[in-house]
């Protein structure tokens, strides 16, 4: 029964109406750009009702735990917001979710509106009777809001990098990689080879732990391609013989007296599952690296992705190196990218 119902609630996610599609040009030109984080989402509850335990669900729904981090950080923030307070500063966010509960309410269920406030907005209004009622479609529906929240945050990102893209770095992956992947200026190409090719990016800003001041960080995005074998290179282990044998090529450490290279840290899982990107079956991996002898690690996410037309493997691949920041927003930038990629 629990399944019939998730399945209900995703029918009514997906069919509800779009505010975007009834605005004309003008109006829809009037409204500012929304604002905010692209991870920030703003509640819209009773005080009652979020101290009852709505706060816990809408915690337990978008707030879970990223996979494959040394120390735990929420998928999304949530910042709850009372109806009476909910005020044009509010309104311009970037999500909002709304909780209407009342014993008038006809008709119980969860939809959404693009663009409802403002440009680049995703709101989503549950309706319910009361608190158990709302309790239920919040978490009843957790995949699908998960989806539709992860959706809209992918794709704020990819727009806000394809403003900023490079021409160079598109042409470097069209011509060795024969792909195309949304990569913007502020990355820059480090190795181009027809079998790999590896792009960073170095910058500075505000530090988030250890001091009060600007800190450096780097972002890596490398691109793989290799002959296909076998389903067996989907397995953890291989997986991770793959990577290594890669980055102990490629990616090296800042030490010059003895051999410093990048590996996969052993001691933190590897977390996988199986997408499909640009309609080609891939399986996702999170997980850290460290340098060997060298003091130096961060998280990492992959994606192996079968060309099934050429019998082609590509590995993609993005890691941090941001030690004075919580890592979400990078990889979350990283995982945009990656997930960009279009083969030829």
């Amino acid at each position: 029964m629990r399944n019939i119902w998730s399945f209900l609630f995703i029918l009514m996610i997906l069919a509800s109406c779009s505010n975007s599609a009834m605005d004309t040009s003008t109006e829809y030109e009037l409204k500012g750009k929304s604002q905010g984080g692209f991870s920030d989402v703003i509640v819209v509850a009773e005080d009652n009702l979020w101290e009852k335990g709505l706060k816990d669900d809408v915690s337990f729904v978008l707030a879970d735990e990223l996979k494959g981090l040394y120390r735990p950080e929420s998928n999304f923030d949530i910042t709850h917001v009372r109806p009476l307070a909910f005020s044009s500063l509010f309104q311009r966010q970037r999500i909002i979710l709304v909780f209407e509960v009342s014993s008038s309410i006809l008709n119980s269920g969860i939809g959404f509106a693009e663009d409802k406030y403002s440009r680049g907005q995703l709101y989503i209004k549950i309706s319910a009777k009361n608190f158990d009622e709302a309790s239920f479609l919040v978490i009843g529906a957790k995949d699908a809001l998960r989806l539709k929240l992860a959706s809209h945050r992918n794709r704020g990102i990819i727009k806000k990098i394809v403003q900023v893209s490079n021409k160079e770095n598109n042409l470097i992956l069209k011509e060795f990689m024969g792909a195309e992947i949304n990569i913007s200026k502020y990355y820059s190409p480090v190795i181009k080879r027809k079998d790999f090719c590896y792009f960073g990016k170095k910058a500075k800003g505000q530090c988030q732990s250890g001091q009060n001041s600007e800190c450096n960080y780097q972002l890596g995005l490398f691109v793989s391609k290799m002959d296909y074998d076998s389903r067996k290179v989907f397995d953890k282990g291989n997986f991770v013989s793959l990577r290594d044998s890669l980055t102990e090529k490629f990616i090296i450490g800042p030490e010059k007296s003895i051999p410093t290279y990048m590996e996969v840290e052993k001691s933190v899982p590897v977390h996988s599952k199986v997408v499909t990107i640009d309609g080609h079956y891939c399986v996702e991996y999170r997980g850290w690296w460290n340098m060997v002898n060298a003091t130096m690690g961060g998280p990492y996410v992959s994606y192996l992705l079968v060309d099934e037309k050429n019998n082609k493997l590509y590995l993609i691949d993005g890691f941090v190196f941001a030690p004075n920041f919580s890592k979400r927003d990078f990889i979350k930038e990283l995982e945009s990218v990656m997930t960009s990629i279009k083969l030829l």
